[in-house]
C-alpha cells in the first residue's frame, strides 16, 4: 500500500481526522521551521477530509517528502 504525504497550513490542522491519518494527535504533527505548515500522512486512498483543507501542497510520495524535509524550511541548518 502506497504511503502519501500532504503539506497543509497550520490554520487547517483543526480539520484533520486523526482516524484517517497515521499521526495520532496534534502533538504528533511535524511543523516547518516557521511553524506555518505541517505534514500529514496516510496509506492508500486520500482521506475525505482533505478536500476541505484550504492550503495544501501535494500529495507527495515518501521519496519526494524526504527531499522536501531536507530543505531549510523544514530542517534547521544551524550547527
Amino acid at each position: 500500500m502506497e504511503r502519501n504525504y500532504l503539506i497543509i497550513g497550520k490554520d487547517d490542522v483543526s480539520l484533520i481526522d486523526f482516524n484517517s491519518v497515521l499521526q495520532t494527535s496534534l502533538e504528533t504533527l511535524r511543523y516547518s521551521i516557521d511553524g506555518n505548515k505541517t505534514i500529514i500522512k496516510w496509506n492508500g486512498e486520500t482521506p475525505e477530509f482533505v478536500s476541505s483543507i484550504v492550503y495544501k501542497e501535494g500529495p507527495y510520495l515518501q521519496e519526494e517528502i524526504i527531499d522536501i524535509l531536507k530543505t531549510s524550511n523544514w530542517t534547521s541548518q544551524e550547527i
